[in-house]
């Protein structure tokens, strides 16, 4: 399965048909300046509930404003292929689709800059990204550092409740109408280790995995990167949890490698050494 399919973000035809988030006021900035009412959680974890449906939201409370709803907006239409990888986003059209202002699709477009999901250059605007080998190459060895990071500070500060709200995400896979599609898998995948990052209690590690989930979960979607074998993609993420729950770092760093880096990377792709390092690619 391919995340985008040709042709599929035609502006005519409103890639946010599902439904606007303006009120048909133009009062925008002064929304975005006031600040909107408090939501449950950030607009990727609503991204990610969107493809599993009831998976639990995890995580505090914080402030929202218009800014992240458009950037929630077409976040969305970029992981369900309304808009295609690759595609020049204009400023106005979105502000138009979205009926909203010009003001909040530029700060929108600055988060997801921010996530990795969009380009900027100056004279040529904004497109969406395009994963490259070596972005995956890239993204997969930053991914292996920060996840091996995580574990060894929720060894330390994790919690019984940690455990609890990594252990829901497995149980929401027995409770979807099956069969599962590679997105939702793939959502399920990153949810799980959203709360593996959570549990280690560290914000600026955290922030640091939010800068690169969003382009996990498309390269996970665009490359079919996980098993087709729903059932041992379980298997294989409850057994990570037990041995997280041991709270030995020996132990979790070894499963760390295992799980994440696997025979060829977390996205498939062969991993090739560093310049100079005179080894062979895995």
């Amino acid at each position: 399965m391919v995340i985008v399919s040709p042709g599929s973000a035609n502006w005519g035809c409103d890639p946010f048909r599902s439904g606007r988030i303006g009120t048909g006021r133009r009062s925008d900035d002064v929304a975005e300046e006031a600040g909107a009412s408090p939501r449950s959680a950030g607009g990727w974890d609503r991204a990610v509930t969107g493809a599993v449906d009831s998976l639990p939201i995890i995580g505090p409370a914080r402030r929202r404003v218009l800014s992240d709803e458009v950037a929630d907006a077409i976040r969305d239409a970029i992981f369900d292929g309304r808009i295609d990888l690759g595609q020049r986003l204009v400023e106005d059209e979105l502000a138009s689709n979205l009926n909203v202002s010009r003001g909040p699709v530029r700060r929108a477009l600055v988060l997801l800059s921010q996530e990795g999901l969009v380009n900027t250059e100056h004279h040529r605007g904004t497109t969406v990204a395009q994963l490259g080998a070596d972005d995956i190459r890239e993204t997969a060895s930053l991914r292996t550092a920060l996840e091996r990071l995580a574990v060894e500070w929720l060894c330390r500060n994790s919690t019984e409740d940690d455990f609890t709200r990594i252990a829901a995400v497995l149980q929401q896979v027995g409770e979807l109408p099956g069969p599962l599609s590679p997105s939702r898998v793939a959502a399920l995948d990153v949810a799980f280790h959203d709360a593996v990052f959570r549990a280690a209690h560290h914000e600026r590690l955290y922030g640091a995995w939010r800068s690169l989930r969003s382009q996990i979960y498309i390269d996970l979607v665009h490359r079919r990167a996980l098993r087709d074998d729903v059932e041992q993609w379980v298997t294989d993420h409850q057994r990570f949890l037990e041995v997280l729950m041991h709270r030995n770092q020996r132990e979790v760093l070894d499963m760390v490698e295992a799980h994440v880096e696997g025979p060829h990377g977390p996205t498939g792709v062969s991993r090739r050494p560093p310049p100079d390092s005179g080894g062979p690619a895995a």
